[in-house]
């Protein structure tokens, strides 16, 4: 006989576990990530308080495709406004009034911005929240002492164990040579 296994509801979480560093400067974080992207890994996060220009370049970022999203949902937004109008006024329900025009374009365009908006504000929420793997139920940053002052004041690089080029030894030696303080393992290696 067979045991079935129980379904949990989520799925599940594989802790994670890496190095960090704080950096005082961005110009030292860049150098770091261009160090360690020169060693080979690829499972470096990067964690700033304001956007650093450059860095999405170093660490290969491409480009998103959610404004594409926003942009088709808030067309479809506004097909189906524009079409709700017209089936409402110009063909369900007909109304003369004052001799206008039963489908009249000029009256229809709040309306259509406005379904433009919520649909493409929609789309986009979604989206987001899809592309970010959200909701995360756990983080490797949960018992971090340093990790909030990245939203502040500090500059915060992670890398990644999971990665087939990840030697702890020769990542902490780089980050010490580019003056990155307070290097640390985060979660269990």
């Amino acid at each position: 006989m067979f045991k079935l296994k129980p379904k949990t509801p989520f799925k599940q979480i594989h802790p994670h576990s890496g190095i960090a560093a704080q950096f005082g400067e961005p110009n030292h974080l860049l150098d770091a990530v261009k160090r360690l992207k020169k060693e080979g890994l690829n499972e470096i996060e990067v964690f700033t308080p304001y956007p650093v220009h450059g860095i999405d370049a170093i660490l290969e970022e491409k480009r998103s495709k959610i404004p594409w999203v926003s942009f088709i949902a808030g067309f479809v937004g506004l097909l189906v406004a524009l079409l709700m109008q017209w089936w409402m006024s110009g063909v369900d329900y007909r109304l003369n009034i004052g001799g206008k025009p039963f489908f009249s374009g000029p009256a229809f365009v709040p309306i259509m911005f406005e379904v433009a908006v919520l649909f493409s504000a929609l789309a986009t929420f979604v989206v987001v929240w899809g592309a970010c793997g959200l909701p995360k139920f756990s983080s490797v940053f949960e018992k971090d002492h340093r990790a909030l002052r990245s939203t502040n004041d500090e500059f915060l690089v992670y890398c990644d164990r999971s990665d087939h080029r990840f030697d702890a030894a020769r990542i902490e030696e780089i980050l010490k040579n580019s003056e990155a303080f307070d290097i640390r393992v985060v979660g269990e290696l």
